[in-house]
């Protein structure tokens, strides 16, 4: 399955020149970026912050908290709201959680 990146998608090198003002975006969207070669995707790259909520979360905590957020939209419980402000609430919650023990 080919994937296209978007026309926006930056390239690996260009990050590699601009790298500050890249990370300063991805801080500012706290969401991952796709980087190209030869545009074509190849490389995501995350800030600390989403490494170690996607490190320290199992998947089946993750499905979990999910379905339970979608059940409370479904029942009229909680305001819609974009997915990119969700995620950034939920990573800031499990943020303030304690690290489980290996």
């Amino acid at each position: 399955m080919a994937t296209k990146t978007k026309a926006s998608a930056p390239s690996v090198a260009d990050f590699a020149e601009n790298v500050h003002e890249y990370m300063a975006r991805l801080r500012e969207r706290d969401m991952p970026m796709l980087l190209s070669v030869d545009g074509k995707p190849a490389v995501v790259v995350v800030d600390a912050r989403l490494y170690e909520f996607l490190a320290r979360t199992s998947q089946r905590e993750l499905h979990e908290l999910l379905e339970a957020r979608i059940k409370d939209i479904d029942r009229g419980a909680v305001e819609m709201i974009p997915a990119e402000e969700a995620f950034r609430r939920l990573r800031r919650r499990l943020a303030k959680r304690k690290p489980r023990k290996a």
